[in-house]
């Protein structure tokens, strides 16, 4: 009995009510109890005119009850009309998605700039974006580093939700983005439906992601000009007839260190300009790269691998020690955002 029922509002019985009674007897098959369990019909009564029953959770014959129709019933168990299914058959749509499989859950509007969650957070939802863009960052020692950006169709936090853990990475709208919340219990209810084995491997798959999503490409983290230039030097012929130095083609060059590295020339070439303005290579008129002393710039990759490491370089002159933590310092810190030209 709907709670306009039960307090004699004989005017207010419409379609809504028929939803309650519906959602009434989803109640009675799902926990095999009436939804107010009272001693006497006026205690009943009582109850449902305030509309207390007890959560279908709370009962043992409800514990294996999908997390969605749960949600299901008691929406269409909601006292207030407004917080109810406005039809049956709305009701019914809903429980017929939940037949085929297709997930339920409420969307949630992000503004722009308005954060969908931060690094070391718990871990309670996921989201799939249903409209709008995404930023996902990671800070690591090298600064903050985007991982990527996603649109429609796309999912983010479900790592967090299945393995338990804080946020790895933050996550922003780059514009006004609409998404489809998944709770945790919404992604755990699922994963109890699948066999054992299924299940274990989703979650084994989800922590070894997790470990793989801390290391960051450290070019991707802007920490060392190293991996370029030692790529770079392996690039450039043993011996060269011209005494100007050897020229490579800048495009082809970037696009085979980034290869090589398993980045992309987008971050190589910020490098190289950097490069060219040290001294080191010069960018030409023509767009090709000028190295003119293979035998300094061979000596400079190997300071940057000692600063890598940690390690001291003996033997080099101060001078020279001098200027290349000059440059150094200039590539760490100017080796992002450049774009090559013949002025470099």
């Amino acid at each position: 009995m709907a709670p306009e029922q039960a307090e004699g509002h004989a005017g207010q019985l419409d379609r809504q009510t028929d939803v309650f009674l519906i959602g009434a007897t989803l109640y009675h098959i799902l926990t095999l109890a009436p939804p107010y369990a009272a001693e006497d019909p006026e205690a009943a009564l009582a109850l449902a005119a305030a509309g207390r029953l007890a959560a279908p959770e709370s009962l043992h014959e409800c514990a294996d009850v999908p997390e969605e129709l749960r949600r299901i019933t008691l929406k269409a168990l909601a006292a207030r009309k407004d917080q109810r299914y406005a039809s049956v058959t709305e009701l019914a749509a809903d429980i017929d998605s939940v037949l085929s499989g297709r997930v339920l859950s409420v969307r949630r509007r992000f503004a722009a700039g308005e954060s969908l969650m931060r690094a070391g957070e718990p871990g309670q939802e996921a989201y799939v974006i249903m409209c709008g863009r995404v930023e996902v960052v990671q800070d690591s020692a090298g600064g903050t580093v985007r991982l990527g950006i996603l649109g429609p169709g796309d999912i983010v936090g479900e790592i967090a939700i299945i393995t338990h853990k804080e946020r790895s990475a933050t996550v922003t709208a780059l514009e006004d983005t609409e998404a489809l919340v998944i709770t945790e219990a919404l992604m755990q209810d699922a994963l109890r439906k699948t066999p054992p084995w299924l299940g274990k491997t989703v979650t084994a798959l989800a922590r070894r992601l997790r470990e793989i999503d801390r290391l960051v490409h450290p070019l991707l983290a802007g920490a060392s000009p190293y991996h370029v230039l030692g790529q770079l030097s392996l690039l450039l012929p043993p011996r060269t007839p011209d005494p100007a130095g050897t020229t490579l083609d800048w495009a082809s060059t970037a696009a085979t260190i980034g290869l090589n590295l398993g980045v992309s020339p987008a971050h190589v070439e910020p490098v190289l300009c950097a490069l060219a303005d040290s001294g080191l290579a010069s960018c030409q008129p023509d767009g090709r790269l000028l190295v003119a002393d293979r035998a300094r710039l061979e000596r400079f990759v190997e300071f940057c691998r000692h600063v890598l490491t940690g390690d001291d370089l003996a033997g080099l002159p101060d001078h020279e020690r001098a200027e290349f933590e000059r440059i150094h310092d200039t590539l760490a810190r100017q080796g992002a955002g450049r774009t090559p030209s013949a002025a470099s």
